[in-house]
């Protein structure tokens, strides 16, 4: 028996968790047993990262326009965009075609799908060319996702066109009907080991922004995108920093998903809070090792649902101390006060209050990281996650 052709498909527009956790699996799958194909509609860093860091998995480019968000940002509100059903579900149909056309008669096992788009059009094409699909599912989806029925054509949708749903949490899980319960299987999302692997230049560069070595660093590794808490974690942070002079702040993330300008409001906001000088931003970085290792406490600072919390993860794995919003995935990885802690979403005094706790007692810190990091490397990993999902596409073959 050959081998089994798996397609992942994916929009491509940027580097985000899932993609990060896609090219982790890519390595670990089993490819004496399976043959995965990439088909991306875009050509961005992830395209770029994806050749470099897997040269021998065969990507595809299908040109495609990209989706139009289905809301818009005003400040740290959402409002539904109207237009963006009318232009995307055309899009959807193209997008299908386009794919189902591209791997007719290729023999391809099963179609997994890796983002919101992608699960509805990958599914429409492979019910064109009979060909099983698994929802990869990583969002919790917006209240205005398609003007607010999201959810429910999302239920609807997963009845007709995936063959399995794999979710990442129980936080994804709750986005979906009772109904569904047969076709879901939870599977936990891991890192690539050597994805943080040290180069042991973190003291220079820990230097080259600006640090010194009595520096204690407070810092947070997400996309720019309001949700995710960035003005909350400066809102906090400001209210530490007389208090300890050699507190210094690191935001490490990129706009892809996000809003171009978002950087630019984060930066007024410090100034206004006073702490413009103590606060260092970074563009996006892929093998974040040595950025991490630069921050002493981590902060995931989301306002709304996170779906998982790759950043607390990769912390965890090395050592670090992690404060998380207590909403959605973290508190299904973080023991709270055991392996990290966790605080009320946007409340800004008691992440402060956290924050200062841990700044008095160093050796709680040592306990916690030590605790986090033990359980990233049991729970956590690549090889893991590889196995857990093939076991799935395995249960999926037996099933079908």
């Amino acid at each position: 028996m050959g081998k089994k052709k798996i397609v992942f498909l994916e929009e491509g527009r940027g580097i985000g968790g899932a993609e990060t956790v896609l090219m982790g699996l890519l390595r670990y799958l089993d490819k004496s047993c399976f043959e995965p194909l990439v088909i991306l509609s875009c050509k961005s860093n992830f395209y770029t990262v994806l050749r470099e860091e897997s040269p021998g998995i065969r990507t595809v480019f299908l040109k495609t326009p990209s989706f139009m968000s289905t809301s818009w940002e005003v400040g740290n509100r959402r409002i539904p965009n109207p237009f963006a059903v009318f232009y995307n579900l055309p899009l959807i149909i193209i997008k299908a075609f386009r794919v189902s056309s591209y791997l007719n008669g290729k023999g391809i096992f099963t179609i997994q799908t890796n983002d919101m788009y992608a699960h509805i059009y990958g599914g429409i094409a492979g019910k064109i060319i009979n060909t099983p699909c698994i929802w990869w599912f990583q969002d919790i989806p917006s209240k205005f996702f398609l003007l607010g029925l999201g959810r429910f054509f999302l239920n609807f949708l997963g009845l007709l066109l995936p063959q399995k749903i794999i979710v990442i949490s129980q936080a994804v899980k709750s986005s979906f009907s009772p109904l569904l319960n047969t076709k879901i299987s939870l599977v936990t999302l891991g890192i690539d080991p050597e994805r943080l692997e040290s180069t042991g230049k973190e003291g220079k560069l820990k230097k080259k922004m600006g640090f010194s070595d009595s520096d204690i660093i407070v810092g947070m590794a997400s996309r720019l995108v309001p949700w995710k808490g960035h003005e909350i974690f400066l809102e906090s942070v400001s209210l530490l920093s007389k208090r300890n002079t050699n507190l210094k702040f690191l935001i490490v993330g990129g706009t892809t998903f996000g809003r171009a300008n978002y950087l630019d409001r984060l930066k007024k906001i410090s100034a206004k809070l006073g702490i413009a000088e103590k606060v260092v931003f970074t563009d996006f970085v892929y093998k974040v090792a040595d950025m991490l290792s630069v921050i002493d406490i981590l902060v995931h600072a989301s306002i709304r649902p996170e779906p998982f919390g790759l950043d607390i993860v990769e912390a965890m794995f090395l050592g670090k101390v992690v404060v998380a919003s207590d909403t959605g995935a973290p508190r299904e990885i973080i023991d709270d006060d055991k392996d990290g802690i966790l605080f009320k979403p946007a409340d800004t005094v008691a992440l402060a209050e956290i924050l200062q706790r841990l700044l008095d007692l160093p050796q709680k810190c040592i306990e916690l990281g030590e605790n986090a990091k033990i359980k990233a490397k049991e729970k956590f990993t690549a090889e893991r996650f590889a196995k857990d999902f093939e076991k799935v596409i395995k249960m999926s073959e037996v099933k079908s």
